[in-house]
This record gives structure tokens, sequence and C-alpha cells, in this order.
């Protein structure tokens, strides 16, 4: 990360939270496990207040473009709960989690980057080992994916077994605002979602799941049969 930037989150850093802040990501990761060949994307993170919106981004400037977006999931967190919206097969999906709050520091591994102060902390999430790096001088408690609660912005965290990684590139304050459009998502319990794609894997076509809403209605799910 350069210089410039760090100046930037120093100023934003003194800005009022009423106001929106963007921060971009580079995402490197790992598309199959079997293949040492890694995949780039990037990913915008904006914050206002204590809420959150993490989503792909297809076009970072004019000269970068993204036709097809592996990692395409957006998050949305508030200081009560983590809502991830996926796809799985033709089923748009979302479910809720509790903010992750089980960070350990890591000791003697307070520095400097571009002379602002970083620290490093441990966590494991969602089957994986990560170490985060973030900065106490950016008075932001978030970072890309579900990640957040450490006390300032987080820059870089990685997985230990080196699939993911997520790397700060840009910070800025903005203005704008875009719906996201989330109505066509049904609202599923994570641990079924789980265990209902580790069934189809065995037998697509043949599984039928059944949802309910967040309105209490229910209905049924037929996936096509196509692995994706």
């Amino acid at each position: 990360m350069n210089k410039l930037t760090f100046l930037l989150a120093f100023c934003l850093f003194k800005m009022a939270w009423s106001q929106n802040i963007e921060i971009s990501y580079r995402v490197k990761f790992r598309p199959q496990k079997e293949n040492n060949l890694l995949r780039t994307e990037y990913s915008l993170l904006k914050v206002n207040g204590l809420n959150s919106e993490y989503t792909p981004a297809k076009k970072m400037n004019d000269s970068l473009k993204i036709d097809e977006i592996y990692l395409n999931f957006i998050v949305l967190q508030d200081i009560s709960q983590v809502k991830y919206y996926g796809f799985f097969n033709d089923l748009q999906f979302f479910y809720h989690e509790k903010p992750i709050n089980n960070w350990v520091i890591i000791p003697n591994s307070a520095g400097f980057q571009n002379n602002y102060k970083t620290q490093q902390a441990k966590i494991q999430l969602d089957g994986r080992k990560w170490i985060a790096t973030f900065t106490p001088d950016i008075s932001i408690s978030k970072g890309p994916y579900k990640f957040q609660g450490l006390p300032g912005l987080i820059t870089e965290i990685h997985s230990e077994d080196q699939d993911y990684s997520f790397e700060m590139i840009g910070l800025k304050h903005t203005k704008e605002e875009k719906n996201l459009h989330l109505e066509n998502y049904k609202k599923i319990e994570k641990k079924r979602l789980q265990l209902y794609i580790s069934e189809f894997f065995k037998d697509p076509a043949s599984k039928k799941l059944s949802l309910k809403n967040s309105y209490g209605d229910t209905f049924d799910y037929q996936p096509n049969g196509k692995k994706r």
C-alpha cells in the first residue's frame, strides 16, 4: 500500500462517522484446491457509521474490467447481525449470522507501515484460520467479507492455507449510493443450506429444498441439476 493511500486514510479518520467511506480490496484466491493457480478479483467495502456493505466490483477503473465474477456474494453488517447473500445453482439465498467477536491479538506483532501503526490478529471463520493486519490509526472497525470487530480498519487478511487473501488498495470518501435489489433472495438457515449443498453434489437434481422466507411463507426449491 502506498503512502498516498495512508494519507487519505488518515484524513478519512478525521471525518464524521455519518459520512460514507469506500474501501477497495484486491482479492486473490484459489478456485480449485488441487490447482495452485490464483485468480484475482476486486471488491468494495462501503462504511456508513456502524453499517457496512461488502460487494464484488466488476470495474475498478476505466482500464480494468472483470467479465465473470467467481466470488459473487454480498455481505451486509450492522452492530447486531451479518447478512450473507449468495447463489447456489439457480437459488438466490441469504442467511443471518452474529458478528464475529473471537479475535486474538497476536503478541509482538505491532509495527509500522508508511509511518502508521499496524498490528495483527487471528481468527477462525468458515473452516479456515485467518491472519489480519489492521491499523488503529484508521478508526473504522471493519474489513472485507465478514471480518469486523478489530480496533481499526483491516488493511490485509489472508487464510493460513493461502487459498484466500484480501488487500486494501484504495480508500475514499463518497456520496454515491446504489440500491442492491435483494428482493428475490430467499431466507434459509446456514446449517440447512450447507447440508443441502453437500447432499446435492452427491446426487444433483434429486433433492428438493423446502424454504421459509422472513414473512413465514413456505415454498419448495427444485435445482436444475447443474453444478456451479
